[in-house]
């Protein structure tokens, strides 16, 4: 899976779609580990990360980034819902705590009213503005307004 991504980053690169610099791996639900992972194991590859709903459960230890975070180098954002009974809250708190002892950029966004996937129109318009705008504001990287069928256009 990781391999498949950075296989999508150098075709992006190559055929001058982008510079490295520009491009951010984001994740939501299961695709968050690849996010993280993305983020822990291949840190030079990624301008930034974007966690939607946190790391993983027991069941992928081995494979959890949690256990990989000093692996991270650059600025990281994570977009949770509190109440979010597959990918606890807890999960998220551990990750940013382990960030933080490597005094790795971290932006911890808790959303107190949402569980798994955010419901709410004001706090789903928020994700996807922060999800898209977070990589400009690291790298100063361009990006292209996204039309969502539900929410309009940002």
């Amino acid at each position: 899976m990781l391999y498949n991504l950075i296989d999508d980053v150098n075709f992006t690169i190559k055929n001058g779609i982008a510079k490295r610099s520009q491009i951010a791996i984001i994740g939501g639900s299961y695709d968050n580990y690849a996010a993280l992972i993305g983020m822990t194991l291949t840190p030079n590859v990624f301008a930034c990360g974007v966690d939607v709903v946190g790391s993983g459960r027991e069941f992928l230890r081995s494979r959890s980034a949690l256990f990989f975070a000093d692996g991270v180098r650059k600025p990281v954002i994570i977009l949770q819902g509190a109440n979010d009974p597959r990918l606890g809250r807890n999960e998220s708190d551990q990750f940013v705590a382990a960030l933080k002892v490597n005094n790795i950029p971290i932006t911890y966004i808790l959303y107190p009213d949402e569980g798994h996937g955010l419901r709410k129109q004001e706090n789903a318009l928020a994700q996807a503005g922060f999800a898209e705008k977070y990589p400009q504001r690291i790298r100063r990287v361009q990006y292209q307004a996204t039309q969502f069928k539900c929410y309009g256009r940002f």
